[in-house]
């Protein structure tokens, strides 16, 4: 992103942080109300986008669509229908506006609310949210960008979540609760479901959030968690538990001789640029492309393999 870009994207979050205001909504479901306290301040993009589709009436008469137990409740994807002509249990989609930009500014915790997305897109959160079962930051705080967690269940009312948290669930994780033993798992109407029946703004006061603390999402800055940030990693990608030197880089990932062979299998750390060598890193003197350090090499590969078949 260039200076002129971020000037912008900094320029509208500002916009919506002077215009929107802290927020406290309730959420009212088939079976029992729980509060969000927003953290419009510091999402306001986030923020902004939820709110949206809550005072267009959106989220009325939509389903918690999916629960992991000890993980997620996720909703804000679908209604229900009921059964068509075939037998067939019908959820539309909830109409969704353009994508919101990520704000991975919290963690992932316990009693958070989060933005859902589309795999492999950092900011391609719409209308569905979810809510952390657990703390879920060593996961959701780094994969895909990590998730915007722009809000928290309000103390006293968690209470209320873990009830519809403990509801059973089907094979595709859709929470179904009463279910009569011995009846069939497509044979279940709305009395059934987890039904989010109204979202409303209970307080719209300046800050609301001015009395809550939380998290911050650190493990944004250090993507694949070798100790060395972002912005100084020359090695982004690094295998976990690979030792790594200052630049972020596994001896896998280097290869100082330039020789094409990276340090992690040179047995010759020093060839001078432009020699042949062989897959060992040295210089290759046979037509097997082998140079002097082959015969060590091979020896440490095969010692390999005979512990891993040991194990």
């Amino acid at each position: 992103m260039n200076f002129i870009s971020r000037c912008s994207a900094v320029a509208l979050a500002l916009a919506f942080s002077l215009t929107s205001h802290a927020t406290i909504v309730e959420v009212e479901t088939s079976r029992g109300d729980f509060k969000i306290n927003l953290y419009d301040d510091e999402t306001p993009l986030t923020v902004q986008n939820f709110l949206s589709y809550v005072e267009s009436g959106a989220y009325d008469g939509s389903v918690f669509h999916r629960l992991v137990h000890g993980f997620v409740l996720q909703g804000g994807g679908f209604t229900y229908e009921g059964q068509d002509s075939v037998g067939r249990q019908v959820f539309p989609s909830i109409e969704v506006s353009d994508p919101v930009s990520n704000e991975p500014v919290f963690s992932n915790v316990k009693a958070t609310v989060a933005m859902a997305k589309i795999g492999g897109d950092p900011d391609s959160a719409t209308s569905g949210w979810f809510i952390n079962l657990a703390d879920n930051s060593s996961n959701l705080d780094r994969q895909n960008g990590g998730f915007t967690a722009f809000g928290e269940v309000v103390e006293g009312d968690y209470e209320v979540v873990e009830a519809l948290a403990q509801t059973p669930v089907t094979s595709n994780a859709l929470p179904l609760a009463d279910m009569e033993p011995g009846t069939s798992v497509n044979d279940y109407d709305e009395s059934n479901l987890l039904v989010i029946e109204r979202i409303t703004i209970i307080d719209s006061a300046t800050n609301t959030a001015a009395s809550l603390s939380p998290v911050p999402n650190t493990l944004i800055h250090d993507l694949d968690d070798d100790g060395v940030l972002n912005d100084d990693d020359s090695c982004a990608n690094t295998n976990a538990d690979e030792v790594v030197d200052e630049n972020g880089c596994a001896l896998y990932q280097v290869d100082t001789d330039d020789d094409g062979v990276n340090d992690a299998l040179d047995q010759c750390p020093d060839t001078v640029t432009g020699t042949r060598v062989g897959i060992d890193g040295c210089e290759s003197t046979g037509s097997d492309g082998g140079g002097s350090g082959s015969l060590w090499l091979f020896a440490l590969l095969g010692l390999g393999l005979l512990v891993r078949k040991q194990r």
